[in-house]
């Protein structure tokens, strides 16, 4: 297993070129990944999204959404390259086949962790989301 953050420090490894903590500002995300890569959501409020849907081919990680509030970076969203083929459709969607997702995620976080997941710096989960339908791993800074 590829461990994907530094639980010292909340550092995401991306790969092993980018690496991510919350002293990174918006603009940075930019600069890493590309203008073409990146998807920027202003709320109006205060908050952005900042999303990268591809990363690399040597990434472990994929569907990056980093949430901002003006400068300061808050919590990042993201899947991993292996997850199991999600439904292609919301007819073949279920959410039994989605809450296997978010057992995976969780045990791949376990493995990579351990159970514990307070960190000085934060907290990390697996989260499935039952609104919105999905799973997702949830890194939160303190």
């Amino acid at each position: 297993m590829h461990h994907f953050i530094d639980s010292n420090t909340g550092t995401l490894l991306i790969n092993k070129n980018i690496h991510v903590d919350r002293a990174i500002r918006p603009q940075d995300i930019v600069l890493l990944f590309g203008q073409d890569l990146v998807q920027i959501r202003e709320l109006g409020n205060g908050w952005s999204w900042y999303m990268v849907n591809k990363v690399s081919d040597e990434s472990p990680l994929s569907n990056l959404l980093f949430i901002f509030q003006g400068n300061s970076l808050k919590q990042i969203n993201f899947l991993l390259s292996d997850l199991p083929a999600r439904s292609a459709s919301w007819e073949e969607w279920s959410e039994e086949n989605e809450l296997g997702i978010q057992r995976y995620l969780d045990d791949k976080l376990t493995e990579c962790l351990g159970a514990d997941r307070h960190f000085v710096w934060g907290n990390i989960g697996s989260f499935y989301d039952g609104k919105g339908g999905a799973s997702t791993i949830v890194m939160r800074y303190s």
